[in-house]
Formats: C-alpha cells, sequence, structure tokens
C-alpha cells in the first residue's frame, strides 16, 4: 500500500481596510490586537500619535491637504482606519499615504508628525507634488483648538 498526498488551495486576502467607525473604535480595536500581539512588536499608540490619528480623520483646512511623517519621511496622506492584514492579521491603525511606490501604508505607532500642506506643480527631491505649509508641533492641542476633546 503506498501513500497519497492531497493538495488544498486556499485563497487568503492580503487584508482588509476599514475606514468607517471612529478614532476611539479604532483604538478600542487597535489596543485590543497589541495586547494579543505575542511580543510581535506591535506597539500601542501614545497619546501624541492618538491625537496625531484624530486630526488625520478630520478634514483638513479649506484648500489643503493632511501630510503625514512616518519613518523621519514627509507624505502625502490618503487614507486612515484599521487594516487587518500582513504581518498581524489583527485591525490595527494604519495609515496610508502616497509614496515612491505610489499607494503605501505604515503602522499607527509609526507616526513622528502631522502637517498641512498645499498642492504644487513641481516635484520635489523625492518626486512629491506638496509642500509642507506648517507642522502641527503639538497635535494634542492642535486638536482641542479645533473642537476636540
Amino acid at each position: 500500500m503506498g501513500w497519497r498526498v492531497k493538495t488544498r488551495t486556499e485563497i487568503v486576502n492580503e487584508g482588509e481596510w476599514f475606514t468607517d467607525g471612529t478614532p476611539d473604535e479604532w483604538f478600542k480595536a487597535h489596543a485590543e490586537s497589541a495586547a494579543r500581539g505575542g511580543g510581535m512588536g506591535h506597539n500601542d499608540l501614545t497619546d501624541q500619535q492618538k491625537a496625531m490619528v484624530r486630526i488625520l480623520a478630520s478634514e483638513p483646512p479649506p484648500g489643503m491637504m493632511w501630510l503625514v511623517v512616518t519613518y523621519e519621511v514627509w507624505h502625502q496622506f490618503c487614507q486612515i482606519g484599521l487594516y487587518d492584514g500582513w504581518v498581524f492579521w489583527r485591525p490595527r491603525v494604519y495609515v496610508g499615504f502616497v509614496g515612491t511606490l505610489g499607494f503605501e501604508g505604515a503602522e499607527g505607532y509609526s507616526l513622528r508628525g502631522v502637517g498641512v500642506g498645499q498642492h504644487t506643480p513641481e516635484s520635489n527631491w523625492l518626486g512629491q507634488h506638496f509642500r509642507l505649509v506648517h507642522r502641527i508641533d503639538d497635535p494634542i492641542a492642535y486638536f482641542a483648538d479645533r473642537g476636540g476633546e
């Protein structure tokens, strides 16, 4: 009697974006995922990062756009919400932005800054078409000044 081998193919989506809900709901899901992270480096968000997320979930000033700093580089912001794909496969706060490869994303805990920018016809040395108008140095106070808690 010989061995019999079966192969099964299963399609798994790379991950899903969840941009509905509120920042408070996102923070709760993120914290729950971080608590179950098993030491995989999934960090909870700082108070400054939570304020940045709240800012990015709101509308920018008229005629302007939000800019974000992740890994020490400014990017044009696209969207924010929960993402449950690689590497943790659990919902956590994720920031989408225009990067060198087109649409890119980064973990919410990699947010290093938020700013207000304007679109420009010419590009900078990274090929980005924006200029920083105002860096938000204190996101907690900025969010409170705009009517937040």
